[in-house]
């Protein structure tokens, strides 16, 4: 993580994204609405246009035109493309590993021109593009292989209960519970219908798929960390074969070893252009649902669309989402169709014009 985390913040994951996920998992049978189907598409053009047009971690608004336009410069595209191409072949000769062999190509490369750039003549080291770029400010080589895993101590339960249950902090909390409930059961759908596990429309056992999440958010809320959680990222993972939870129980254990080589992660993880490939390449593989929507019924496209642009643009899965739900409830009372879609579709609808007109804009 960047910095620390506030305590109140802390706090307030701990409670309320644990309550989103047991919420979502009491009782919930999950089927697969077709909105799912967009929030997929959508998700994955939010992964492939953050990841290939910035190549970095962070955007500051809803329009980023002008970021694109900035980072085809100075923030690493000029080395995505290569290590995208590099392992897109790879991937499409069904080479083994060819996401893992992509981020050893990238990582050769940045190591590469971090060593060659400075020999090279004042006219191209010292050029404003060259110093001022992502490879020069924020790729430093590992001081070490192996090291003791970071001190817990600055972030382990610091949970401000006082402050996160202050009427400023509610609309922060209703964002958090959105946002999780939703990105946790579209990940989930998601991955488990890229593994075949979906029967029915319906994903069996999703009470216990989701308790495991609640889990897994409690605990990385209480030690501080960013959210443990489900992500689409996993979805490599079953497209290299892995199933069944004795890949999830090798992928736990080389997470904790991984934890005694933070350094070289860090250095790999810290420069996004050696990450961006392998996740542009994840959203490839998503994007494929989009073709089980229905593009002729119009009722049905325009709300996915609106959920596939929405997302990337909007910089929020949450905000796309919403939309989608909005104008799908919309376009269906209107065409003369309201009762193809259930009376929790339209009151959530509602919800989430609420969301935006009192909560979102505050927050924005």
């Amino acid at each position: 993580m960047a910095g620390r985390p506030g305590r109140g913040v802390c706090f307030r994951r701990f409670i309320f994204d644990s309550l989103a996920d047991w919420i979502a998992g009491a009782d919930f049978q999950f089927r697969q609405p077709k909105h799912e189907k967009w929030n997929r598409g959508g998700d994955r053009a939010f992964h492939c246009v953050y990841r290939i047009a910035a190549g970095r971690h962070h955007y500051q608004g809803p329009c980023f035109s002008g970021e694109i336009e900035h980072s085809l410069c100075i923030s690493g595209f000029d080395r995505v493309l290569p290590c995208l191409l590099t392992t897109a072949v790879l991937h499409a000769r069904r080479i083994r590993g060819s996401i893992l062999w992509g981020i050893i190509v990238a990582t050769a490369l940045a190591c590469l021109l971090k060593v060659a750039l400075p020999q090279m003549p004042a006219a191209v080291s010292a050029a404003h593009d060259v110093t001022t770029s992502m490879l020069n400010t924020r790729f430093e080589f590992a001081k070490t292989l192996i090291a003791l895993p970071p001190s817990l101590g600055p972030t382990f339960m610091k949970m401000d209960v006082a402050h996160a249950l202050t009427a400023k902090m509610l609309p922060f909390v209703f964002v958090f519970l959105f946002m999780l409930t939703f990105d946790a059961i579209g990940t989930l759908i998601g991955v488990c219908e890229q593994a075949g596990f979906m029967r029915d429309n319906k994903l069996p056992r999703a009470k216990q798929a989701m308790v495991s999440d609640a889990i897994g958010t409690v605990a990385g809320a209480a030690l501080g960390t960013s959210t443990v959680t489900s992500f689409i990222e996993s979805a490599a993972g079953v497209e290299a074969g892995g199933r069944t939870g004795l890949t999830g129980l090798i992928v736990a254990a080389l997470f904790l070893v991984a934890l005694f080589f933070s350094p070289l992660i860090a250095m790999i993880g810290g420069y996004p252009p050696i990450t961006a490939p392998a996740l542009t390449i994840v959203g490839a593989m998503m994007m494929q649902n989009v073709n089980k929507i229905e593009w002729k019924d119009y009722t049905e496209s325009i709300p996915a669309l609106m959920i596939i642009i929405g997302i990337p643009l909007s910089y929020s899965i949450a905000d796309g989402l919403a939309l989608g739900f909005i104008s799908y409830a919309l376009i269906k009372a209107f065409s003369g169709r309201a009762r193809e879609i259930s009376w929790l579709t339209y009151t959530l609808a509602i919800v989430l014009v609420f969301y935006f007109l009192f909560v979102r804009s505050r927050i924005a």
